[in-house]
């Protein structure tokens, strides 16, 4: 079975208010007062406490997260990028999914209640600095705040139906390169499952490498929620990138954070078991480039 019957494409677009605007004004004065150049610096004010969008934030954050975690880019066109998820996780997706953005929405509607109390206290929080042009209204405060998924499928060349105006030619060279971008994003989704264990592992033999190094429960707790959505999102059967799975699976998922904060000998061994997987998987994974990103 194809790739294209077993997976399709999200789009996830997620937009809010920010409640801080730059104030120029202030900026030149600032400036002033510290005889610094033109364009040294700006200033921006918190319309809003921030305080105020603190659920909301966390929301999204928790939705991103997820999304991240359970899906594969797809291209990288910018932030709203389509991402691809398995149909075998598509109603856990969906559904874990559209509870984090009731949470969001419910976070947005908080917000709502409290805004016009926050827009009575901005002229005494604020002093000098308040300006009523700066607030909104709740309604144009609202429509800033969205969060959309969209689900498409896979773009297939065979699916091209466009002939009107194109001759034949013209039209094999447009399938081509849609068989080329397919087939690039393709492998692009096996770069990021490897890029994500080679980070997760290298990560623990980092840690270990330092007797310093406090060891969260996430340490071995990150490495078993990769290996139970690794399957999922194994889309090609990559048969190299199972075996590094059941690797990690068999050989560090088993070990007790607990017992790793106090037993030295234990830390060294999970240490090299950690370095031996890095080294099996080297050929697969851009260590150097996972390397640099921590």
């Amino acid at each position: 079975m194809g790739i294209e019957n077993r997976a399709m494409l999200v789009k996830l677009s997620v937009s809010q208010y920010s409640g801080r605007k730059l104030d120029r004004a202030i900026s030149k004065n600032v400036e002033g007062i510290y005889r610094a150049k033109e364009g040294a610096g700006n200033w921006t004010k918190h319309i809003v406490p921030k305080n105020a969008l603190e659920d909301i934030t966390k929301a999204v954050s928790a939705i991103r997260i997820y999304h991240c975690n359970h899906a594969l880019p797809w291209n990288k066109h910018g932030k709203d990028c389509e991402w691809i998820i398995s149909s075998d996780t598509y109603f856990d997706y969906t559904r874990k999914m559209g509870g984090l953005i009731e949470t969001f929405k419910e976070a947005v509607y908080k917000f709502a209640e409290i805004y016009q109390n926050i827009k009575d206290e901005a002229p005494r929080r604020m002093g000098d600095m308040y300006d009523p042009k700066d607030f909104l209204s709740i309604d144009e405060i609202m429509r800033k705040f969205d969060v959309r998924l969209s689900v498409y499928p896979l773009p297939l060349a065979d699916d091209w139906r466009v002939t009107d105006n194109l001759d034949e030619e013209e039209v094999t060279r447009i399938k081509q390169t849609m068989t080329d971008q397919f087939n690039e994003s393709v492998m692009g989704t096996v770069k990021e499952l490897w890029k994500r264990v080679g980070k997760a592992v290298g990560h623990v033999a980092e840690i270990l490498s330092n007797d310093k190094s406090k060891i969260y429960d996430s340490l071995i707790g990150n490495l078993i929620d990769l290996v139970e959505i690794l399957p999922k999102l194994n889309l090609t059967d990559d048969q190299n990138l199972e075996n590094a799975r059941r690797d990690i699976e068999t050989k560090l998922c088993s070990v007790n954070p607990d017992v790793l904060r106090d037993n030295k000998t234990l830390r060294h061994k999970t240490k090299k078991i950690a370095e031996e997987i890095m080294d099996n998987i080297a050929p697969f994974v851009g260590v150097t480039e996972v390397a640099e990103e921590e």
